[in-house]
């Protein structure tokens, strides 16, 4: 499961990266609604700072903690509305957008979260 996340996101920003036009440094914003330092908080940080290393010069992911991209209600609509260019937060916040995510809650269908994850 640990793995989903950073490729999901590497995807996400490569495909970003690779639509703009510049020649020069690109600086995604991203937007997390979890407070800084916190966990989550923390692993995104140590993401970008890979991303960062890996790309020098020519990509930046800035984290941005707290709510000054957005809430969790918001912050969906703020990466469509190039208000971030990357955001995280739970599907499960983000009413009806991810319909099909949905299927994973259903009682009894998973026997542990693990399962539910990768069938998703």
């Amino acid at each position: 499961m640990k793995s989903i996340i950073p490729a999901t996101l590497t995807i996400a920003a490569s495909l970003v990266f690779g639509a703009q036009q510049s020649t020069g440094a690109v600086e995604l914003k991203m937007g997390i609604t979890a407070p800084p330092g916190v966990h989550i908080s923390k692993f995104f940080q140590g993401w970008a700072a890979k991303v960062n290393k890996v790309n020098p010069g020519a990509l930046t992911i800035k984290v941005i903690a707290g709510t000054t991209l957005g809430n969790v209600r918001t912050i969906y609509g703020n990466v469509r509305n190039d208000v971030a260019n990357i955001g995280w937060v739970s599907t499960g916040t983000v009413t009806g957008k991810f319909k099909k995510v949905n299927v994973t809650r259903l009682p009894g269908l998973y026997t542990n979260a693990e399962r539910a994850s990768v069938a998703m």
